[in-house]
């Protein structure tokens, strides 16, 4: 019963690394609060924290928080779920001028 629990818990402990090791890890991390932006990982383009800021002040959002996430040479934007999708294309057709 040992050996099975060894090996049980070798397995579980080897699936979950893996797992680790293949999500997308996010190499920025921009939250909006009360409108302004703010970088706490990584680092983004000034011109485009000032395009998020503007966004930000014409759609009246007051908390957001956007992820860069990079899947191979790539980085996408990955949203807070309260945010609409139209919005998060105007934040991603902004991304695209800088990325």
């Amino acid at each position: 019963m040992d050996g099975f629990l060894l090996r049980l818990t070798l397995v579980c402990t080897g699936a979950i690394c893996f797992i680790l090791i293949l999500l997308p890890k996010a190499v920025f991390v921009i939250r909006i609060h009360d409108g302004k932006p703010f970088l706490t990982k990584g680092n983004v383009p000034k011109g485009f924290l000032n395009d998020c800021e503007l966004l930000a002040r014409e759609n009246d959002i007051h908390i957001l928080i956007m992820k860069g996430v990079k899947k191979r040479n790539t980085v996408f934007l990955r949203f807070s779920p309260s945010v609409p999708q139209a919005l998060q294309q105007r934040f991603r057709n902004v991304w695209a001028n800088y990325a």
